[in-house]
C-alpha cells in the first residue's frame, strides 16, 4: 500500500509538472518536456492502480498502459535535447520513433474489454511475481526501448566531448547523468520482469520519481542549463569562420544602436533571422558573432538587455506590477521573466524592488 501511494503520488507530481510547463510556456520545448512528464506519470500510476486490489480487479482494462508511456520517453527525451541544443538538424524523422507508442495505443483501445477474465489471471499472477507467455517477454523486451536511445545519447555525448572538448564539465556531466538514469531505470525494469522480481521492478519505478525529481530540480537549480550548454556546443562549431572581412566594432555599434535606441528587444517576436537581417549579416554569422565575439547566444544577449530594462522600470516606477513590466520588455510570460531575471541577477523582480527601493 505505501509503495502504491509513492507511486501515485510521483505519478501526479508528474501530472502537475507537465501542466506547469503548457500553462507558462507555450512552445515545441513545453509541448514535448509535458509529454516527457505525462509519460512518467502513465508509467507510475499504472504501476500504483495494479497494486491497489480494489482497482485492479474492478477494472482490469488498466492492464498494459504503461506501454505507451514506456515507448514514448526515449524519443521525446533526444528530440527535446537535439532541440534545446539547436540540433534539430539532426537527419532523423523522430516522430516515426513514436510509431510504437501509438500503435501500443491503438492494440490496447482494440482489447479493452476483451479477454477481462483472462486479464484478471494476468494481474493476479503479477502480484505473485509470476507472469505467463508471452507477457513477460512482452513487458521486458519493451522496457529495452529507452534503453537504446539512452545509449545513443550518450554516445553522442562523448563523441561530441571528444570532437569538440567541451569547456564547461559541470553541464555536459548534467546531461550524462539524464541519459544514464534513463539507461539504468530501462535495465533495471527489463531484468526485473525478465526475472520475475518485483524487487527490482519496484526500485527501478522508484527510480522514475528521482528521473522526474531531477529534471525538475535541475530546471530549477540551473534556469540556464540548457542555454549554457547550446552555448559550449554552438563554440564548437566556428572552427572555419564565416566572418572573416567583417567589422566587428561596426556590429557591435549596430547592435548597441538597435538595443539602446530603438529598444528592438521588446519585440517578443525577435528571432535571430530578424536580427540579422537588420544587420545585414546572415543567420549564421550573427550566431557566430554572439557566441565566439561576445561569449553568449543570441537569447542571453536580448534577455540581458530585457532584464537592465526591467531593473530600471522596477524603481522607476514603483506602481507597475511585475507582470505589466515583463510585457513592456519583451517577455510573453512571467514566470521566464521571473526565471530569467533569478538567474541574471541573483534574486526575484520583487525582492530586486525591495532591496533596492529608496529610503
Amino acid at each position: 500500500m505505501i509503495l502504491a501511494i509513492i507511486l501515485m503520488f510521483g505519478g501526479l507530481l508528474a501530472v502537475l509538472y507537465a501542466a506547469g510547463e503548457l500553462v507558462t510556456k507555450r512552445n515545441l520545448e513545453a509541448r514535448l518536456i509535458a509529454s516527457l512528464f505525462l509519460s512518467i506519470a502513465l508509467m507510475l500510476i499504472h504501476a500504483a492502480l495494479l497494486l491497489l486490489d480494489d482497482v485492479s480487479y474492478r477494472i482490469p482494462q488498466i492492464l498494459g498502459w504503461y506501454l505507451p508511456g514506456m515507448l514514448f520517453v526515449g524519443p521525446v527525451l533526444l528530440r527535446y535535447v537535439q532541440i534545446r541544443l539547436h540540433l534539430s538538424n539532426v537527419s532523423w524523422n523522430w516522430k516515426l520513433h513514436l510509431t510504437p507508442s501509438f500503435v501500443s495505443i491503438i492494440g490496447l483501445l482494440l482489447v479493452f474489454n476483451i479477454g477481462t477474465h483472462e486479464k484478471i489471471a494476468v494481474i493476479s499472477n503479477l502480484k505473485k511475481g509470476v507472469l505467463p507467455n508471452p507477457y513477460d517477454w512482452l513487458t521486458a523486451l519493451t522496457s529495452l526501448h529507452p534503453i537504446g536511445y539512452a545509449i545513443y545519447g550518450i554516445l553522442f555525448l562523448i563523441r561530441s566531448w571528444q570532437e569538440r572538448r567541451f569547456p564547461n564539465e559541470v553541464l555536459m556531466r548534467i546531461l550524462f547523468f539524464l541519459m544514464l538514469t534513463l539507461g539504468v531505470i530501462s535495465f533495471l525494469l527489463f531484468i526485473g520482469f525478465l526475472l520475475h522480481n518485483t524487487i527490482l521492478i519496484s526500485f527501478g519505478a522508484m527510480l522514475c520519481i528521482f528521473f522526474l525529481l531531477a529534471l525538475h530540480l535541475i530546471g530549477r537549480r540551473f534556469p540556464g542549463f540548457f542555454e549554457d550548454l547550446q552555448l559550449v556546443i554552438e563554440k564548437g562549431k566556428y572552427k572555419n569562420s564565416q566572418l572573416r572581412g567583417k567589422d566587428f566594432d561596426s556590429i557591435k555599434q549596430q547592435l548597441e544602436t538597435l538595443m539602446k535606441e530603438e529598444h528592438l528587444y521588446r519585440d517578443d517576436g525577435l528571432t535571430l533571422a530578424t536580427l540579422a537581417n537588420k544587420l545585414q549579416l546572415s543567420k549564421h554569422q550573427l550566431s557566430e558573432y554572439f557566441n565566439v565575439q561576445l561569449n553568449e547566444n543570441f537569447s542571453r544577449y536580448i534577455n540581458h538587455h530585457r532584464i537592465e530594462a526591467a531593473c530600471d522600470l522596477l524603481l522607476q516606477y514603483p506602481d507597475k506590477t511585475v507582470l505589466s513590466i515583463a510585457y513592456e520588455v519583451g517577455f510573453n510570460s512571467k514566470s521566464v521573466f521571473n526565471t530569467t531575471f533569478l538567474r541574471v541577477k541573483g534574486l526575484s523582480p520583487s525582492a530586486f524592488r525591495m532591496q533596492n527601493k529608496p529610503f
